[in-house]
């Protein structure tokens, strides 16, 4: 097993800088990581807990990835560390008393680390609980607190740590990571996290754009909503077929302002092309804003299977009048 941190692509920047301050015997006790989900902030923090809990550390303050501290870091099962993360929709105080408590054990000798997963959802109470300990945690004690941006962090824990910046991953770091090259790549936004679920999902995508190819080719919205009908109720599939589109419908837009400019789903040439070809930039900015709306009723509970099935009538209608020359 390798040590964790030669395994983080993508944040050679913040990678340099906690291995400089590591060295350096530096790292600050109350750490920030912020940065989307899927781009390597929970890993990085396992990777410099590994490094402090290595047994045979290297002479550049690297762990050796071999040892039993190491592997039991990389399962996430060493007792050195405590991973916390909210309970139902925040963080609690019973979970800030538990941190100190951690901390204010000695039983084990060598440094301690608690890792905050969504850092934003502390509620008022646990944060205050924690305030004293996350300013001063007792010595060879560390705080990795994790959160998407700063502006959703309490301003009392926020002004208690120093901040570590990530960003998307490179294409080509995504591209080395999956081995393909395709519509995922450019629609997973820089997130591993991201691209996997829409791996996972390919076969709904394919349901989706089977039903737009239906309607295209055939005079009743019905049959192309019988190509979605199987799945639409389910509120997973209706927002990641409300997501698909959204993304379809930007590719189509910039295809009709911008003829052969790079888009997304590049596998769908011959579909985009016929929506290109079919509408106009009024009536594709109103897919656009439907395919919003589906997102929208997938979070309010309304009636999925009715919204698309009118959404669907409407773009037959539309085409219609395009035919016609309305």
């Amino acid at each position: 097993m390798a040590a964790l941190m030669s395994m983080i692509q993508g944040q050679d920047a913040v990678k340099k800088k906690l291995l400089t301050a590591i060295e350096k015997k530096r790292l600050p006790s109350s750490m920030l990581f912020l940065g989307p989900s899927g781009v390597g902030k929970q890993m990085m923090a396992w990777a410099v807990a590994q490094i402090f809990l290595c047994e045979n550390p290297s002479s550049s303050q690297e762990a050796c990835g071999q040892c039993g501290n190491c592997h039991r870091v990389a399962l996430h099962q060493n007792e050195n560390i405590l991973f916390v993360e909210p309970r139902g929709t925040a963080i609690q105080v019973e979970q800030s008393r538990q941190m100190i408590e951690f901390f204010s054990s000695r039983l084990w000798g060598k440094a301690r680390f608690i890792i905050i997963n969504e850092a934003h959802r502390f509620n008022v109470q646990a944060a205050n609980a924690l305030l004293k300990v996350l300013e001063e945690p007792p010595p060879e004690s560390y705080f990795i607190l994790l959160a998407p941006t700063k502006a959703g962090v309490l301003p009392t824990i926020r002004s208690r740590t120093q901040v570590f910046p990530f960003g998307t991953l490179p294409k080509k770091t995504l591209q080395s990571l999956l081995q393909r090259t395709d519509w995922v790549i450019e629609a997973a936004h820089g997130r591993m996290d991201l691209a996997q679920t829409l791996l996972e999902k390919e076969e709904w995508r394919q349901v989706v754009f089977g039903a737009l190819q239906e309607l295209l080719k055939t005079t009743s919205p019905r049959k192309a909503y019988a190509a979605l009908e199987e799945n639409i109720r389910d509120s997973e599939f209706a927002l990641f077929a409300a997501q698909v589109l959204q993304l379809f419908f930007r590719d189509v837009f910039l295809r009709k302002r911008v003829p052969g400019c790079s888009v997304i789903h590049k596998d769908q040439e011959s579909l985009l092309q016929a929506f290109v070809q079919t509408f106009s930039i009024e009536d594709i900015l109103t897919f656009f804003q439907q395919a919003i709306n589906l997102e929208k009723a997938v979070h309010s509970h309304w009636d999925k299977g009715l919204f698309m099935d009118q959404w669907l009538h409407q773009i037959e209608d539309l085409r219609t009048h395009q035919r016609e020359g309305v």
